[in-house]
């Protein structure tokens, strides 16, 4: 029962998972592309990924519980919390997912490495941890508890941004 509602939540929460990755991966290629000014390519992916999940976080807090309610009353009621805690973490997510494109532009594919790794163990780590005590919402606060980590460690990045253009 609470894979099947984990399963649910996180399908209908991994909207929010797609769309940060994806500018990212654009701005890679915009960003290697001679003459690209990366700063304003980073700027212009941070505004798409805000307008796209802003409306998204918002009907997902507002309206989530009806939307797992399609699939079934359990589902909305026992995963309603893992789905706010995902939709939150779009927003350090995003962060991170710019970052690890600004490093492989600027070739420093090491650090995003090191980044996704981090995320991901901290996750692991804490879901297991968690999950005893808070169910499913464990492995929502691990995820969130990671990304918001990942946002944080993402600074070198953004600094690096500020540097090329007042240098």
């Amino acid at each position: 029962t609470h894979g099947a509602d984990f399963y649910i939540a996180w399908m209908v929460g991994g909207f929010f998972f797609m769309v940060s990755p994806s500018v990212a991966t654009a701005l890679f290629a915009e960003g290697v592309r001679t003459g690209s000014e990366l700063r304003d390519v980073v700027a212009k992916a941070l505004r798409v990924i805000a307008l796209l999940l802003a409306p998204a976080i918002v009907v997902m807090i507002a309206d989530g519980r009806a939307i797992l309610g399609l699939f079934g009353a359990s589902y909305a009621s026992a995963g309603y919390g893992l789905l706010v805690l995902l939709a939150v973490s779009a927003v350090p997510d995003a962060v991170s997912n710019v970052a690890v494109a600004v490093f492989r532009v600027t070739h420093r594919v090491g650090y995003s490495a090191a980044l996704n790794l981090v995320i991901l163990a901290i996750t692991v780590a804490f879901s297991w941890l968690l999950m005893p005590s808070l169910g499913i919402v464990g492995v929502g606060v691990a995820w969130l508890g990671a990304q918001l980590v990942g946002a944080v460690a993402s600074a070198p990045a953004y600094a690096g941004l500020r540097q090329a253009v007042t240098a």
